[in-house]
């Protein structure tokens, strides 16, 4: 324990005291003279009390702290070791989960990747298939014809006879381009088929993530509505690669292949 202030200063000027009246007392026996001689070793016999009560003490205290070291140490060492018991704990039953819960767990997640990409081509079969027929009664890219601003949101519409409307879903994904006058057709932003009216003959599309050019129409469209003279909507695949095909349940078919692999997999 750490000795208080009073305490230390007590014990110091007794050491001082001490020394000073060690050697002062020495060099007062000297000048005396012989007949007071005693007064000098008397004098001296109390420094020699005083340095070594002094040195005892320095010892005690250097004993303490070394005490209070090794206590402090000896605690340390014993919460390192509780420590590392606990991490060995936790790391041996991790090692006691079965092997075969960790297969069964990979195949599950395999099984599910394999269905989910399944679903993404039955999808996309479906997608095909009906922009295919879509191509076969409108000969040309849908002309879009006014950009409106609702609840925050950029749209477009377009009139399409029943025929057409027939063939589109909800979030069908369109790419949106321009034609310039001077005939130069580029990509402005991705579209999704958003609502249909077949009473009106009328679609409208989600303008996705506008930017470029479409920023300049965004920001118009708050005030009001905005022409969509030289822009058209195309579907993202390329109907006349399928065009020899008949893609008539293809989606249904995926799917009922995918059920079959997937129980000789099981």
């Amino acid at each position: 324990m750490t000795e208080g202030f009073w305490d230390g200063l007590y014990r110091h000027l007794i050491f001082w005291a001490g020394w000073v009246f060690t050697v002062g007392g020495a060099a007062a026996s000297l000048w005396v003279g012989k007949e007071y001689a005693w007064i000098g070793a008397l004098v001296l016999l109390t420094g020699v009390i005083a340095l070594t009560a002094f040195a005892f003490q320095k010892h005690k205290d250097l004993k303490q702290a070394q005490e209070e070291h090794q206590a402090a140490t000896s605690r340390l060492e014993t919460e390192l070791r509780a420590l590392r018991e606990r991490a060995e704990i936790a790391e041996r039953r991790l090692n006691e989960v079965p092997a075969n819960i960790l297969v069964q767990l990979e195949a599950t997640i395999r099984a599910h990747e394999f269905q989910a990409l399944a679903d993404v081509l039955g999808s996309h079969a479906d997608y095909v298939a009906r922009m295919t027929n879509l191509a076969g009664t409108v000969a040309r890219p849908i002309t879009l014809r006014t950009f409106v601003k609702r609840a925050g949101r950029l749209f477009v519409e377009a009139k399409l006879d029943p025929a057409a409307l027939s063939q589109l879903r909800q979030d069908d994904p369109f790419r949106l381009e321009f034609k310039s006058p001077s005939g130069l057709v580029t990509p402005s932003a991705l579209l999704h088929v958003h609502q249909l009216d077949p009473s009106k003959e009328l679609v409208w599309f989600h303008v996705a993530y506008p930017g470029g050019e479409m920023a300049q129409i965004d920001a118009l469209a708050e005030k009001q509505e905005v022409p969509g003279k030289g822009y058209t909507a195309r579907p993202l695949c390329d109907p006349s690669r399928y065009a020899n095909l008949d893609l008539t349940g293809v989606a249904a078919i995926i799917r009922t292949l995918t059920d079959e692999i997937a129980q000789l997999r099981d």
